[in-house]
């Protein structure tokens, strides 16, 4: 199937779906595909896959959560990393955005153990030279946004 655009007054307009010749609307299709990869992530790695509550209020909220975690992974990976691509005429992101599986795993889910020496909670963790800059550049990046 490829797509059918309608141009006018500056603006482009999908139209719809044609089977058969190709019309040009390639760059939305991949658009719906990088829209479906997200979709299918948020579904596998952020528990989209199941209704938590029996409210509508309460799955909005939950929804509200995830999206946010979901725009601060994004952010983060934005400013911590240099862009990898140049500006194509598909409009692709200038990043290639981890899965958030990988920055869970990275970041937040390290082996430490809480202690408290002298009355102070500290979080002790293993000396890894290569983790210890990563959480410090997300640190530093997050101060310089704030």
């Amino acid at each position: 199937m490829t797509s059918v655009w309608r141009s006018g007054a500056g603006m482009r307009e999908w139209i719809g779906g044609v089977v058969g010749g190709s019309t040009g609307g390639e760059p939305f299709e991949s658009g719906v595909a990088r829209c479906a990869t997200q979709c299918r992530e948020l579904k596998s790695e952020n528990g989209l896959a199941y209704v938590p509550t029996n409210t509508w209020l309460g799955n909005r909220a939950y929804l509200s959560a995830v999206l946010i975690a979901h725009n601060l992974t994004r952010e983060l990976t934005m400013r911590t990393a240099e862009p990898t691509r140049a500006q194509t005429t598909r409009r692709s992101a200038l990043w290639v955005f981890p899965r958030m599986a990988t920055v869970r795993r990275e970041i937040l889910q390290l082996a430490g153990r809480l202690i408290k020496p002298q009355g102070k909670l500290t979080l002790s963790m293993a000396a890894n030279e290569a983790t210890q800059q990563r959480i410090l550049g997300a640190l530093q990046s997050i101060e310089g946004a704030a």
